[in-house]
């Protein structure tokens, strides 16, 4: 379930109030995701996705997305860009979360994907890659291999209950020292 949040009409049109998107006709949860709470919001103007970022996602790093999702959308990229509020800004706040309405994107994800889909993502992967290149901001990659080791540190209270666990760990550790001399260093990029 991805409504980790719950969010009341009147505390989604107030928040949707910051925004030229007309009146609020329907809000409804979306139940897939794993990390912040989603809602589908439908206005008088059209569709949106409402998304309040939850306690695993870094808040100082949205104003990064917004703007790098922003950028794409401005270039043509079908990327669900943020809206933006009267006051200029993409991120607010709803039910104590931070939170920014996204223009929705049309589709669904494949149940069964196969070669044309994987093809298809690498061409669109590529357009990323080029459409991004002159996107100024840069950020530290949190989820890169310099985090793992932070990652390992957080499994070992729960591994510690079970030396098939603890012996996992060690795995890991003597795999991550090999990939740290090896790993090479990307491209600076965006996309990266």
């Amino acid at each position: 379930m991805a409504v980790f949040t719950p969010v009341s009409l009147e505390e989604a049109r107030a928040y949707l109030s910051q925004y030229d998107i007309g009146d609020l006709i329907h809000l409804e949860g979306i139940e897939e995701g794993v990390s912040n709470t989603n809602f589908k919001v439908e206005t008088t103007t059209g569709l949106y996705a409402l998304t309040l970022f939850e306690a695993a996602t870094p808040i100082d790093d949205l104003p990064y997305f917004m703007d790098y999702t922003l950028h794409l959308d401005r270039k043509g990229y079908p990327a669900p860009g943020p809206a933006i509020m009267r006051s200029g800004e993409t991120i607010g706040e709803v039910s104590g979360r931070k939170a920014a309405l996204i223009k929705w994107l049309p589709g669904r994800w494949p149940r069964n994907p196969d070669t044309r889909h994987a093809a298809s993502a690498g061409e669109y992967l590529a357009k990323l890659h080029k459409v991004g290149a002159d996107f100024a901001q840069t950020r530290e990659n949190s989820m890169g291999i310099e985090a793992w080791p932070h990652l390992i540190e957080r499994c070992e209270p729960k591994a510690s209950q079970s030396a098939r666990a603890m012996a996992i760990l060690a795995d890991f550790r003597q795999e991550l020292d090999f990939l740290k001399g090896v790993w090479p260093k990307p491209p600076s990029s965006s996309a990266a």
